[in-house]
Order: structure tokens, then C-alpha cells, then sequence
């Protein structure tokens, strides 16, 4: 798993930081299924009713906090790792060159994101996946942060 730095409280179903920053970072099993071309998830199921993991970010903590879900993996490590490497985003958001470091980090990271669906590590690792993250859902979380 990617190392999560010492801003960062590491918490039951993920990573918190309680600073001026307020954002938190989770993982939650959820019901992923398909109506045709949509896709519609139910994060926070039971496990016995789960068939993914959603890593999802939370803004503006104790206040009006906003859910951005990021992404569904079906392994649960996956998912850990990937909210790791959202940790290492946050932390870098402010360095443009910190967040290229990041998504140059494996190759891949001009791939077209994929929000939908439940995401296999071995097709779309981590890494992979926040490279890919940083062009479309990055902007959400951004712009959630600085507001």
C-alpha cells in the first residue's frame, strides 16, 4: 500500500485530515449493477450484499460535507491503495509539479477515466487509476477543497 503521510488519521474505513484541509477519504462496500448502459451503485451495503468497494472523498468535515464517489474496485486492497494515493493528491494538490510526479508515476495516466462500473486492479491498477483520476474527478476534489 502507498504510504499515507503523518497529516493523515488513519481511521476504520479510511483516512481523515482534521486540519484546515477537512477531507476525508473512504471505503465503503457497495452494490454495483447495470440497467443497460447505466450504471448505479449503493454504497455503505451490508458486505453480504456487496459485490465492489466504492473509494469515495469527504469535503468540508463537520461542516456541509459534500461525497464525491471516486471510483468502485472489487478487491478491497485496491481500494485501499487507491485511497492512499488520494491521500498523496491532497497532500500535493498545490504543486502542479508533485501532482505530474504522481501521474507519471506508471504508464497510463493519459488513459480516459473510467467513473462507471466496477474497476479489475489487473486491468486498471491503483496507480493507474489516480492518473487517470487527476484529469476529470481531481477537478471535482479541487475545487471542493478550495471552496
Amino acid at each position: 500500500m502507498p504510504s499515507v503521510s503523518s497529516n493523515w488519521e488513519k481511521e476504520s474505513s479510511g483516512f481523515e485530515r482534521r486540519d484546515e484541509v477537512a477531507v476525508g477519504v473512504y471505503v465503503t462496500p457497495a452494490d454495483v449493477h447495470y440497467h443497460g448502459d447505466d450504471v448505479h451503485a449503493r454504497p455503505g451495503v451490508p458486505s453480504a450484499e456487496a459485490n465492489a468497494y466504492q473509494v469515495f472523498a469527504v469535503t468540508d468535515l463537520g461542516g456541509d460535507e459534500s461525497r464525491i464517489p471516486l471510483i468502485h474496485y472489487a478487491d478491497v486492497n485496491d481500494a485501499v491503495a487507491f485511497a492512499a494515493l488520494v491521500t498523496r493528491y491532497v497532500d500535493a494538490r498545490d504543486s502542479p509539479v508533485a501532482i505530474e510526479e504522481i501521474g507519471e508515476q506508471e504508464p497510463g495516466y493519459e488513459d480516459d477515466w473510467w467513473p462507471e462500473g466496477v474497476v479489475d486492479a489487473d486491468d486498471h491498477p491503483p496507480r493507474e487509476a489516480l492518473s487517470a483520476m487527476l484529469g476529470t474527478y481531481a477537478e471535482v476534489l479541487a475545487e471542493a477543497l478550495s471552496s
